[in-house]
């Protein structure tokens, strides 16, 4: 270092005393030496680890290069303090050094140019330089910094133009430098395209004991006495070192009820020193952020980020962008949390720190000291005070009294026009709420959940803003508001749980309605109800009907085009489903008394699966769809194709199951196998918060709702090839988080190709380069037997099975439905007599050939044993050979009564054929009567008068052939003696004659108690003019 000292600022002795040069090298080569050490905390604590991560950062990144590191965090978490420790650290390793502390006040104070100032006199030594304004001073600190190794730290920057002027790029500073730069904003340091990232965190619980306890009792022993106070008092600060600083110093040598004097007022009134560091975070948001922050800090803390997203679009913020700059200034922090109440094992909850909430709720109470010109109320004196008063508030739009138990009813509250959301959750007391509440036209959001003593509820609403209405579990109210007008904005109805059972006609205002949940509730009429449901609801999305008394499912459902969800979950009387909505997605028939096996539900399915629509489908059922394509006992099925990533509908056989608790998962997996290594390319997890239990269950997934995108690029270059690709269908019952066990239960798992995506030439569930003579790869696996075990090994353990029915596909892959053509008894007969032929021939091979193997093992072997073990040979052979013959007996007996079905067929099939026979026998007859009668219509009229012959041809041929619909009227007719063609004295072509003929008719037998219509006919004969017309009722 001496040896350089010229090269510090060649300082040359121009006439002045020689003792005030000698200071000055001295200064300068001081400076160089032993940089000034910084102080870093009275009682540094949990500084050791920080320090050390920071250091990895920079190792890590340290290549003899520019390194730029951020470090962020809330106000008063200790960013400063980790970067004066590391300075104090590491500035000796460097050229020069130089810590630039607080950036956003003296900027603000003194500006930029003097920052900069600052730095040149720090790492060159230029002291009086001038810079004019900060983009003279820019190119000056490139020109001075670039040759130079330096560390260089800006403390507490807040905005883009300080780095701009202080650090504005990697390219300032010499090779080896290093930048530390500390911030509240996150989205600040990503801008100036800083890489390497720390975030200093809350401390835990045992090092803020351990930093309060100095700051209040020094060195001195605790009193246990205080122990419960210093709990408040960790609990209120939450980790956060400047609040545990200045509130254990406030506390230090105080009594113990002044401790708890100064917690309480803590608690509701924070240290304004505290608040006045961490207010400087929110005094940089802009309107919407800053109008965002308020809603969390004084409502939405600890609620899923889903939630609050939907209320605060209900309140007409911008959300999404929102949240994403408050995370950034680490203001709030969004967690992944186990919640016990929902659907999903992990939610994103937003979480505030307990003092920057109160230092929002302090902004709000300096709005006014008159509660009711206040924006947002939440303390509950408050609220009564001003529920009370119903003074005119156009100022109040969010108004939340969930859980208050000393709430009976909600009054009058007309005198908030503005309100947009009124939250009155879980107030178990409340019994009655005010009319008033039905006519809030700006009211977006109405939440009375779980007030399980409503009663009476508003007795009609007009809300042309309402988008979400909560009634769940308010068990008393039984009656539904008379709705006015259209809502057309109303999205969401949860009525579950309530004694409504009558839903006034009026429900057909809800034009926008598109989530419906009815869980627990008395579905009355439920034909009727299905059928109002696409006429009331036209846009309805997703229904829950789970455990109510529904029976049936009616056909009429499908009339909701666009219901994409249902759930009858837990429904025990439903017994019926007779159709699917065409949109239809998901659906839960869990615990329900549904028969999957049933035709109509086997068609309902099929036709869901062909037209692809379906994500999942869960359903008590005890096999696979036999219109499958292949399946596989156990809870996987290997496969494999080619050229495409196949759509696939899968399906998996559970198990009853229950000994098991929930929460439980069914997790889904489609795995692709390139270079030995399986990939993810679709999964799905299906949560059930209820037990299931009773039936064997199935459930149904389609593969092309949970592809992941993109895809993979290493499976994209094996499509490339069009070689043959493995692929792995799993699924895995798993028990919730808190219970680890692996639940093995699945019996079954098929697979259906679909069509309408994938063609079948390119998938084979065998191997398509293995050739085998004994026709397994072709063989259809009856459902029900386990495959053979040889069968299962092919192909790697890939069970070898395929659909047996290839006719039922053209040549261009396109599914031809047998199912729609009609079959014949016979043909049924024989179908079942195949299959059970084929499954005794499979049995008797299977036993033959193990007798063959073990014949063989025997015989092989028998010179070389003693004769004791050549009788024990011969007796287990005797034993074997006996049980073939028992099972050949076995086999003999079936086979005997499949014969006797064939000669049961056979004398069925005679019997037919000689029916048709003798219908074709008969209408031979009427042609040959008919015949003869037009030759009798075209004889002169003086032969008028007919033989007995003809007579009895028209009586017994004529009009059977005219009307063979109505025999069950014609034949008693045609055994009177009115049917003649001339009757006593009655002239036939007398036009009076026909009428008495007529009435004569109608007269000859008595009509049946059931009969609905009139036949009518006219009975030509001999000329033109003559005919008998015969009228009568009939069924």
């Amino acid at each position: 270092m001496l040896i350089n000292a010229d090269e510090l600022k060649q300082l040359h002795h121009k006439g002045e005393y020689e003792f005030e040069f000698i200071k000055k090298v001295t200064e300068e080569v001081s400076s160089k030496l032993n940089p000034h050490l910084l102080h870093i905390a009275d009682y540094p604590v949990g500084l050791q680890a920080r320090m050390q991560q920071i250091q990895q950062l920079m190792d890590a990144s340290f290549d003899n290069k520019v390194t730029m590191i951020g470090i962020h965090g809330m106000g008063g978490i200790g960013k400063s303090t980790v970067a004066r420790a590391i300075y104090n650290l590491k500035a000796h390793e460097f050229e020069a050094s130089s810590f630039i502390a607080n950036v956003r006040e003296n900027s603000t104070k003194h500006g930029l140019v003097h920052i900069q100032k600052t730095i040149l006199s720090e790492l060159v030594g230029e002291r009086n330089i001038k810079l004019g304004d900060v983009y003279r001073g820019i190119p000056i600190l490139q020109q001075r910094l670039c040759r130079k190794e330096v560390l260089l730290v800006l403390d507490d920057i807040d905005k883009k133009e300080q780095l701009q002027a202080t650090a504005g790029g990697l390219d300032w500073f010499g090779r080896g430098s290093i930048i530390i730069i500390t911030t509240r904003d996150k989205h600040l340091l990503k801008c100036h395209g800083v890489e390497n990232l720390y975030e200093i965190k809350e401390l835990n619980d045992a090092q803020s004991l351990e930093l309060f306890r100095w700051n209040a009792f020094k060195n001195k022993k605790i009193d246990p006495n205080y122990m419960e106070l210093i709990k408040r008092a960790l609990y209120f600060a939450n980790g956060l070192p400047l609040a545990l600083e200045i509130i254990g110093c406030n506390m230090y040598d105080k009594t113990l009820d002044e401790w708890d004097s100064a917690i309480e007022a803590y608690e509701r009134y924070p240290n304004r020193d505290v608040q006045k560091i961490l207010r400087v975070s929110y005094d940089s948001l802009d309107t919407n952020e800053g109008e965002i922050f308020l809603d969390i800090a004084c409502f939405f803390s600890g609620y899923t980020l889903r939630y609050v997203t939907d209320m605060l679009m209900a309140r007409g913020f911008h959300p999404k962008i929102g949240i994403r700059v408050l995370k950034d200034k680490s203001l709030i922090k969004t967690v992944k949390q186990y919640d016990r109440a929902l659907d999903t094992i992990h939610h994103q909850i937003v979480i505030m720190h307990d003092l920057i909430r109160s230092m929002g709720k302090e902004i709000v109470d300096e709005q006014s000291k008159w509660p009711h010109k206040r924006t947002r109320l939440w303390f509950y004196d408050d609220i009564i005070s001003v529920l009370k008063m119903n003074t005119n508030s156009k100022v109040l739009r969010l108004l939340i009294l969930k859980s208050c138990k000393n709430i009976r009813r909600i009054p009058n509250m007309s005198g908030f026009p503005n309100l947009t959301e009124l939250n009155i959750s879980e107030c178990t007391n409340l019994t009655e709420i005010h009319d008033s509440v039905g006519f809030l036209c700006n009211l977006k959001v109405f939440r009375a959940g779980g007030c399980t003593g409503l009663i009476f509820g508003p007795s009609a609403i007009k809300l042309p803003s309402l988008e979400h209405l909560c009634l769940r579990d308010c068990s008393s109210l039984v009656n539904f508001p008379e709705i006015l007008a259209p809502m057309k904005k109303l999205r969401i109805v949860e009525l579950k749980g309530t004694a409504i059972k009558h839903p006034p006609l009026s429900m057909n205002n809800l034009e926008g309605l598109q989530d419906l949940c009815l869980e627990r509730c008395k579905i009355p009429k439920p034909s009727n109800f299905f059928q109002k449901l696409p006429v009331f609801f036209p846009n309805l999305e997703e229904l829950y009907l789970n455990d109510s008394d529904l029976t049936i499912l009616p056909a009429c459902i499908e009339e909701c085009h666009s219901l994409k969800l249902l759930f009858v979950f837990n429904c025990k009387k439903l017994k019926e489903i007779r159709g699917f909505p065409p949109s239809l997605t998901n659906f839960s028939a869990e615990n329900t008394s549904v028969e999957a096996v049933s035709q109509i539900l086997k068609l309902l399915l099929r036709q869901a699966i062909s037209s692809t629509t379906i994500d999942f489908y869960a359903m008590p059922g005890q096999r696979i769809p036999e219109w499958f394509d292949h399946s596989s006992r156990g809870n996987s099925l290997l496969f494999l194709f080619r050229n495409e990533l196949p759509s696939l509908t899968v399906c998996a056989v559970s198990e009853v199951w229950d000994n098991i608790k929930p929460r439980f998962e069914v997790y889904f997996n489609f795995f692709v196998t390139i270079n030995d290594n399986d990939i993810s390319v679709c999964e799905f997890v299906w949560w059930h918060r209820f037990r299931i239990s009773g039936n064997d269950h199935i459930f149904m997934i389609n593969t092309n709702q949970h592809v992941h995108r993109p895809m993979n690029s290493d499976i994209e270059r094996a499509l490339e090839t069009n070689e043959w690709i493995r692929g792995k269908i799993t699924f895995v019952f798993n028990a919730a988080q808190e219970d680890s066990r692996n639940l093995q239960i699945i019996k079954w798992v098929g697979v259906y190709v679909n069509r309408a995506f994938s063609r079948l030439e390119n998938i084979r569930f065998t191997d398509p380069n293995t050739t085998s003579t004994s026709g397994v790869g072709n063989q259809l696996v009856l459902f029900g037997e386990a495959p053979d075990i040889r069968q299962q090994q092919q192909f790697k353990n890939m069970p070898s099975y395929s659909n047996s029915h290839e006719a039922a596909y053209d040549k261009d892959g396109a599914f031809l439905d047998h199912q729609a053509m009609a079959t014949s008894f016979a043909e049924t007969q024989n179908a079942r007599m195949q299959i059970e032929m084929g499954t005794l021939i499979s049995k008797v091979s299977r036993e033959c050939s193990h007798e063959s193997r073990d014949y063989n093992i025997e015989s092989t072997t028998t010179e070389s044993r003693q004769v004791d073990e050549v009788e024990v040979g011969l007796q287990t052979n005797k034993t074997e050979f006996g049980k073939t013959m028992s099972l050949e007996n076995e086999i003999h007996q079936k086979l005997s009564r499949i014969k006797k079905m064939t000669e049961d067929l056979g004398e069925q099939l005679s019997a037919v054929k000689a029916n048709i026979s003798s219908i074709e026998a008969s209408i031979s007859s009427v042609r040959t009567d008919i015949s003869s009668i037009k030759d009798n219509m075209s004889a002169p009229q003086s032969e008028c008068n007919m033989d007995c012959e003809t007579k009895s041809n028209i009586r017994k041929s004529l009009i059977p052939a005219l009307f063979p619909n109505f025999m069950p009227f014609v034949i008693p007719v045609m055994g009177s003696n009115i049917i003649d063609v001339t009757y006593g004295a009655l002239d036939l072509r007398d036009e009076s004659s026909k009428e008495s003929l007529e009435k004569e008719m109608l007269q000859c037998s008595e009509p049946n108690e059931t009969v609905r219509s009139i036949m009518s006919f006219e009975i030509r004969y001999g000329g033109k003019n003559n005919s008998i017309v015969g009228t009568r009722e009939y069924e």
